[in-house]
């Protein structure tokens, strides 16, 4: 309960506890609506956000807000406050905005998956920690489907009784699900929004990865990766198509030659293999043949970096967006986020949405200020910034360039990045495909002073009667093409033990695996880089649950039991491999210190040689 006073805060009129202590709102930094939540981070968030909206108000108008404000329920996204009991015979729920007539109530029966009853699972972890994720399979409110969903909770008081609040996500693209009747061609088609082509681009990746070039079969004669002029393509890492569900298309062609219009470059001379193989997943905008209608038009692609059969490959598909109807998108009232708020991709969307909602309601002059001042759009590497169009970086005149405010009203100059062409060339290219889209390329990160790959989001925005964009990007420092061993390591690790470093250094040596298979672990278990101190990096087979290989020797002995002497039955295994990532909460010994102590686990699965393997790694001090 070391976290627990964190989301306990005291207002004159409302004493919920006498132990508090003082700390800033998450929500003032960041905070979102139940329509938005698609990711993790969006989970997580929105349980921070109704913990401290708890800790506000009391239970009871909780209890009213949860269950009718759509802020907080929408769809399948709820809140809901359980009781922490030992199991769900006896656990009682006080908030469960699907069957409020429960309330109140046992839940009557154990909701069992990977071994053990859920609400065991919960009991066993809020002894070890008091927040964090967990993962399950229950009814889906919206389809009625069982469903497997991971859920975010943090222990609260409710009405002098231990309890959890939190809320879950249904996610569709994890390994154990990616069924047909959810996922496929003809839905991107229909639905034609980048959220559903990224759940089919990585189905088809899982596919890909889990059978090699054995796939190219099933890509090319099952109706469920090709509708419309949506279809999934392989690339190799020369930049040849080596598989597509197109069955028009010659495979073996490179993606420049894709769709050629009056014999201009789709990419604009864009080295799109490289971007994936650096940023992992990536978006791309070009224009192509739209089978229906028999013209070239706008279309959005998204690019996922597998390894099948010890080969890097790029899977992708595209859809064409609809020219016709205007974008409805979020509002920064339903998906709000700052500068100090940012942490990956996922937030900065939210956060140029709102900048552009700025410029809107208080103009120009007043925005330029507050961009280059405020912390609330600059924080760190964070930061907006704004230019005219043009096809030209020589062309291109800043209007909002927090870095160097000197550059303001001069033109840029060329950035030719490591991907073959003018930043500005390709967000001019971009930009007149869609309003709103993301560039990946390379910068000098003003925190580090390092050139590091970045992702941008940008938007198309007129400033003083001038056709411009505004965007923001982040720095990532767990890219495939990244992890640097002075950025990402063990010591590092060791001295700055949070949950964002810890999955940084397992999804780094996740790539170390899949590129080098089980060749990488005697590496990963005696060079310096991936084991230090109380930091060390293991792997499992995911069919038989053996022990690959351990930075701990010792560990190797108890690998077998590890369900029941640290999950209390609950099979780590199992749920990787269903979720493709987890988080783990349990009591360990610290190689360091010879003592028993509260540790935090990641885990990640990969296809080694074709062999799924679970890699993990876990720190002692849990603290982000």
């Amino acid at each position: 309960m070391r976290r627990l006073a964190q989301y306990l805060i005291v207002l004159s009129s409302l004493a919920i506890s006498s132990a508090t202590a003082h700390f800033t709102p998450r929500c003032h930094d960041a905070r979102i609506s139940a329509s938005e939540v698609t990711t993790e981070r969006d989970v997580k968030l929105f349980v921070e956000c109704a913990a401290e909206f708890l800790a506000e108000v009391g239970p009871a108008e909780a209890r009213r807000a949860f269950n009718e404000d759509v802020r907080w329920k929408h769809g399948a996204t709820y809140v809901f406050v359980v009781e922490v009991g030992t199991s769900g015979v006896t656990s009682r729920r006080f908030v469960f905005p699907p069957i409020p007539s429960a309330e109140g109530k046992p839940r009557g029966a154990p909701l069992v998956d990977f071994g053990t009853d859920l609400y065991a699972e919960i009991y066993r972890a809020m002894d070890v920690v008091d927040e964090g994720w967990f993962y399950y399979s229950t009814p889906n409110p919206q389809t009625g489907n069982k469903e497997f969903k991971l859920s975010y909770v943090i222990e609260i008081d409710w009405n002098g009784t231990r309890a959890v609040i939190g809320a879950g996500l249904y996610a569709r693209d994890l390994p154990g699900t990616c069924h047909a009747s959810d996922v496929s061609a003809s839905i991107v088609s229909a639905s034609m929004n980048d959220l559903r082509l990224q759940e089919f681009v990585r189905c088809a990746a899982m596919m890909v990865e889990s059978r090699g070039y054995f796939a190219k079969q099933e890509l090319e004669t099952n109706p469920r990766w090709s509708s419309g002029g949506t279809n999934v393509f392989v690339l190799d890492m020369m930049g040849n198509q080596v598989m597509s569900s197109n069955r028009l298309r010659i495979n073996g062609i490179a993606p420049h030659e894709w769709g050629l219009e009056s014999g201009a470059v789709q990419f604009g001379e864009r080295d799109l293999t490289g971007v994936g193989e650096v940023f992992g997943e990536a978006f791309v905008y070009y224009r192509s043949y739209h089978p229906e209608t028999w013209a070239y038009q706008p279309k959005v692609g998204f690019m996922k970096r597998v390894v099948a059969q010890g080969v890097s490959l790029l899977v992708g598909a595209g859809y064409f967006p609809d020219t016709q109807q205007a974008e409805q998108g979020a509002t920064c009232s339903d998906d709000y986020a700052t500068a100090p708020a940012v942490r990956s991709r996922d937030d900065i969307e939210a956060f140029v949405r709102c900048a552009v909602e700025y410029v809107a309601q208080h103009g120009e002059e007043e925005a330029h200020r507050a961009f280059t001042q405020d912390e609330r759009w600059r924080h760190g590497p964070t930061y907006l910034f704004a230019f005219d169009k043009a096809d030209s970086g020589f062309d291109s005149t800043p209007f909002v360039f927090p870095p160097d405010t000197t550059r303001e009203g001069s033109t840029f100059g060329a950035i030719i990045d490591g991907f073959g062409n003018d930043f500005f060339f390709e967000i001019d290219r971009v930009l007149s495909l869609v309003d709103s889209g993301w560039i990946h390329y390379a910068f000098t990160n003003p925190a580090t002073g390092l050139h590091e790959p970045k992702a941008s989001y940008m938007v198309n925005i007129n400033w003083n009667g001038t056709p411009a964009f505004i965007g923001a990007g982040v720095y990532e420092r767990s890219l495939p093409g990244t992890c640097d061993p002075t950025e990402v390591s063990a010591a590092l690790l060791e001295s700055d033990q949070t949950e964002a470093r810890l999955r940084e250094f397992v999804n780094c040596a996740a790539y170390q695996v899949q590129s080098s298979g089980y060749f990488a672990g005697p590496v990963l278990t005696t060079d310096p880089r991936w084991k230090h101190g109380s930091i060390y990096v293991f792997a499992f087979d995911a069919n038989t649950g053996e022990i690959v290989f351990s930075g701990n020797p010792a560990s190797s002995a108890v690998s077998r039991r590890i369900p029941e002497l640290l999950f209390g039955g609950r099979d780590m295994l199992a749920a990787t491999a269903k979720f493709g990532s987890t988080t783990w909460y349990y009591n360990f010994n610290n190689p360091a210190s010879g003592t028993v102590e509260p540790k935090l686990g990641f885990t990640r699965l990969v296809m080694a040689q074709g062999v799924p393997v679970i890699i993990g790694s876990g720190i002692n001090a849990v603290s982000d």
